[in-house]
């Protein structure tokens, strides 16, 4: 996962720089199943997308977990049914799943290629990994183990990485033009995105993209957020995370500093938000100096 150059230990700029079902035509039908909510019988009620799906995939709704950005999440005792209704998990997601449940993402039993609906087992007992209480240096481990095993998949039918920016920039026309390898990539791989399923750890809600493999690493570096808002030193944190993810991975610490700088251009966080603090971090480390 990684380029063969040279310049891998320090910040100095390098020299160049389907199991698929169809939702056809038909009206949807009614779909829906009691839940118990504090004693009271209330019920679920799905997408207009998912129930029909749901039906012919046997699928009874039991609870509704917390969305996520994209998708809503309802699950029955084993199993998760994701209905994305924004963004890149509409055309990308299933594609997604599939990849990831190779890498030890969530087996998936169907999905639906129109509307990204996805059919999976349910991972328990689902504690995030930015609640596990392991220390940095254990997180990491389950990172890199987890983002080696991903850039290992095939990766046919992802999105591009430059179309998954959405923005021009110089900075993102360098990295571009100067990206040795192309790898399969989460997109997403931090913390809350990481669950425990027994004694293992999994990988959810994959992106889907295809691009230069030091992306993988900026998710980490921009999470937990609350234990981000507790670094006083945020610049010697994000560099010793860095460094410390560049060696193990075989990456170029300069392009991290560099894609995550990209990606915090995205965010609408300022000022003492971690996210807006990152990037005046991420400035200082593609310079090369601020306490070298």
């Amino acid at each position: 996962m990684g380029s063969s150059r040279q310049e891998r230990g320090d910040f100095s700029v390098p020299r160049h720089e389907q199991n698929i079902a169809r939702l056809g035509d038909r009206p949807a039908t009614s779909h829906e199943a009691p839940n118990v909510d504090n004693g009271r019988s209330q019920m679920i009620t799905l997408p207009v997308a998912a129930r029909r799906l749901a039906q012919s995939w046997g699928f009874v709704p039991e609870e509704e977990l917390p969305s996520g950005h994209c998708s809503r999440i309802f699950a029955d005792e084993s199993r998760i049914l994701k209905v994305p209704f924004q963004g890149e998990e509409l055309t990308y997601g299933a594609v997604a799943a599939f990849k990831i449940a190779g890498a030890g993402g969530p087996e998936v039993f169907h999905v639906d290629s129109e509307s990204g609906v996805v059919l999976m087992s349910r991972l328990m007992p689902g504690t995030e990994l930015a609640l596990s209480g392991l220390n940095e240096a254990e997180t990491q481990a389950v990172f890199v183990d987890i983002a080696r095993r991903i850039a290992g998949l095939r990766p046919d039918g992802a999105m591009p990485l430059r179309d998954y920016i959405g923005f021009d920039h110089p900075l993102l026309e360098h990295l571009e033009a100067t990206t040795e390898t192309r790898s399969f990539l989460h997109g997403d791989l931090h913390h809350h995105n990481i669950l425990a399923d027994g004694d293992a750890w999994r990988p959810i809600d994959p992106k889907g993209l295809v691009g230069d493999p030091h992306y993988e690493c900026v998710a980490y570096l921009r999470n937990p957020i609350e234990k981000l808002r507790t670094i006083d030193d945020l610049l010697g944190f994000t560099r010793s995370r860095i460094e410390s993810l560049a060696s193990q991975l075989g990456l170029d610490c300069w392009r991290i500093a560099a894609w995550g700088f990209l990606d915090s251009l995205d965010s609408e966080h300022s000022g003492d938000h971690p996210w807006g603090r990152l990037n005046s971090v991420y400035k200082d480390l593609m310079r090369g100096h601020a306490g070298r």
